[in-house]
Formats: structure tokens, sequence, C-alpha cells
């Protein structure tokens, strides 16, 4: 997710004004990366739900 955040804002950065054009997906990837992080929830709280299940820990 954060990657996501970080390749799309260095793409826009590397096409400039037109990178927010229609011309180039990185506009739709840029929206999606970030919206994902809104409906998501923010990095830490997903970390604290995935990670238990990962390890396989029980916490409350």
């Amino acid at each position: 997710m954060e990657s996501a955040i970080n390749i799309t804002n260095n793409a826009l950065q590397l096409r400039g004004s037109s990178g927010y054009g229609r011309v180039f997906p990185t506009e739709g990837q840029a929206w999606n990366s970030r919206m994902f992080t809104i409906t998501g929830g923010t990095a830490r709280i997903l970390r604290t739900q995935i990670a238990p299940l990962v390890r396989g820990l029980k916490l409350p």
C-alpha cells in the first residue's frame, strides 16, 4: 500500500503536469492507491489486524 503510493507519486513527478492528464494511466493509479488507504484504514491499523493472523496469534 505504501509502496504503491510512493511509486505513483514518483511517476507523477517524472511526468510532471501531464501525469495528471488522461493521456497516461498515472492519474488513475494515483487515485486508486490513495483511495485504498482511505477505505482500508491507516497502515498501522492494517498491520495490527494482519500481523496476528500471519503469526497465528489470538489477540483481543
